[in-house]
């Protein structure tokens, strides 16, 4: 099981804990319709109200409806039981741009109307992120369903969501101890479970939602309960269904190589153990990946480094097949006065997109400019930089929640 068979052996590293994990976190299910009478008119459906629009594809898991199909009243029958609710996704504006500051380990979450101006307000809440190492390197933000902060780098560390309302200090609540020395990315299944890519082997491991829920702040070693051994260091990211989709290992003419964009099916990510099943899907021609954004119709944006994103279509990556060759949806070049090199983006329930580079900036791409197809230039809408007090700041994680 590589890295995961080793912890076992050794007992972990000096001042750690090593935990197994049990099994996977099961979903709920959804309600049912009640009968009509015969002269019955209909109550109406609970969960087709503006919750459900804003939900699945934007992280929520509405779907289809907020909540089961309430039954139709008859003239002398009762009405039918309305269904278990499901989780609502990101409302319009119930949502804030979360930057980190890597640097000074400073937490900053701009609400949507300080993202208008050209150069960006003050943020609504400035945090300090207190029992951080000072040498962070290769930071990136998740928040899980409860609304914790996760933040994923050499080790995984989680802020729990009570702390981060208001300006003001928030200490660490839990660490994750990575396997193998390498810096991490984390995201978050449908069920609640941690999956974890980094750059040795197993690259993608799960933990379950029970385990995790038991860390603490001792740095803590669980032993993975499912490891994909053919996906690759890659960002990764759920879709409401519960497919996977990351970088993965496949082979091309006599090259045999990891950065290949694809898809895991729901399916192939259930049990307990290791797989080598390859990928449903993986794309040509290859790209290599520093991070990826769902946007809320379902499609993927890549970014690589550079000052140019990609951006395939919910459709396009729908698809199954080894080595596809896809035609990106559209690929735009950021147009800056300073070029980006684009190391981080996020979108927001509006369809704009928020891109980190090098530099201390955030830029805001708007919905509206970045909608067009095939090739084409975008200039940024907005330029957010760090407050003149923060000096040397270095943004990079960033997350829309």
């Amino acid at each position: 099981m590589g890295c995961g068979a080793a912890v076992q052996g050794c007992g972990g590293d000096s001042g750690t804990k090593v935990i197994a994990n049990g099994g996977r976190s099961g979903g709920a299910g959804k309600g049912g319709a009640g009968e009509a009478g015969e002269a019955g008119a209909q109550a109406g459906a609970a969960g087709e109200g503006a919750a459900a629009s804003a939900g699945a594809d934007n992280g929520g898991a509405s779907g289809e409806n907020a909540g089961g199909a309430s039954g139709e009243a008859g003239s002398s029958g009762e009405a039918g039981a309305a269904g278990e609710a499901g989780a609502a996704g990101i409302g319009t504006a119930d949502w804030h741009l979360w930057v980190l500051d890597r640097a000074k380990s400073h937490l900053y979450g701009y609400a949507p109307s300080q993202l208008q101006a050209t150069n960006g307000d003050a943020p609504a809440i400035d945090i300090t992120l207190a029992d951080l190492p000072t040498n962070l390197v290769n930071t990136h933000l998740e928040f899980d369903a409860q609304g914790n902060l996760w933040i994923g780098d050499l080790d995984t560390y989680r802020f729990n969501a009570a702390d981060l309302k208001v300006t003001g200090t928030a200490h660490l609540a839990a660490i994750l101890k990575n396997i193998g020395g390498n810096y991490g990315r984390v995201a978050f299944d449908p069920a609640g479970n941690l999956w974890r890519s980094i750059y040795t082997s197993p690259a993608l491991t799960r933990f379950n939602a029970a385990a995790i829920a038991g860390l603490s702040t001792t740095a803590t070693i669980l032993v993975p309960d499912f490891s994909v051994t053919s996906a690759s260091d890659y960002p990764i990211e759920f879709d409401e269904a519960g497919n996977l989709y990351t970088g993965v290992y496949a082979t091309q003419g006599a090259t045999t190589g990891p950065n290949f964009f694809g898809r895991y099916n729901a399916a192939q990510l259930v049990g307990n153990g290791t797989t080598a099943d390859p990928a449903v899907l993986s794309t040509l021609p290859r790209y290599d990946a520093l991070d990826i954004a769902r946007t809320t119709n379902g499609a993927f944006v890549l970014a690589n480094g550079s000052a140019t994103l990609t951006r395939y279509t919910k459709a396009q990556m729908a698809q199954s097949g080894v080595n596809l060759a896809l035609t990106p949806d559209a690929q735009f070049t950021i147009d800056a006065p300073v070029v980006p090199a684009v190391i981080r983006v996020a979108a927001d329930p509006d369809g704009n997109l928020y891109v980190s580079e090098t530099a201390a900036r955030v830029l805001k791409l708007s919905s509206a400019d970045v909608a067009q197809t095939g090739t084409f230039t975008v200039v940024p809408a907005m330029t957010l930089r760090a407050q003149a007090s923060d000096t040397n700041a270095q943004f990079q994680g960033i997350a829309v929640h």
